[in-house]
């Protein structure tokens, strides 16, 4: 079990690389955006990563459903699905939305790692 869910985390974490190259593309192709506004949209949607200790802390002593992991991988999982699948099924052109969509699917990434990895270290 763990093994598949460590597999399935990476497998995860490793296609984030790749929206994260085709937003940029979307940002600038699609979207026209200036490169210094772009920036500050990717540096929106990586910031999620930089607290990280938090998740770990929200994880470990607020369970949800009664459980203090297993829940939060699902629940994360779902609100990743739904933001990456409002970029493309609402086909949004407004930059501002588009990021906040995507760091609302890094943030996901970020607490879903920070969850595997105590479920494994435990």
């Amino acid at each position: 079990g763990f093994v598949v869910l460590l597999a399935v985390q990476n497998l995860n974490q490793g296609l984030w690389h790749m929206v994260l190259l085709a937003s940029q593309d979307y940002f600038k192709q699609y979207l026209k955006l200036d490169p210094g506004i772009m920036t500050g949209y990717m540096s929106l949607i990586s910031i999620t990563w930089s607290v990280k200790i938090l998740y770990g802390l929200i994880s470990d002593n607020v369970p949800l459903a009664g459980s203090k992991r297993k829940s939060y991988v699902i629940l994360m999982g779902f609100l990743q699905f739904f933001s990456l699948i409002s970029v493309y099924a609402f086909e949004i052109t407004h930059g501002l939305s588009v990021a906040i969509l995507l760091s609302i699917s890094s943030m996901c990434i970020a607490f879903i790692n920070v969850v595997v990895d105590a479920i494994v270290c435990v």
